[in-house]
């Protein structure tokens, strides 16, 4: 790495990508517990 990040900014870009994948998984997984549960 030529730039040097910040831990605070490490945590705060991790949430940010954990957010995301919450986001784009989360539709899925409520789909699949409802077609479980017809």
């Amino acid at each position: 790495f030529r730039f040097k990040i910040e831990p605070k900014d490490e945590l705060e870009n991790i949430r940010f990508k954990i957010q995301q994948l919450e986001h784009q998984h989360f539709p899925k997984v409520i789909e699949g517990l409802v077609k479980k549960m017809k």
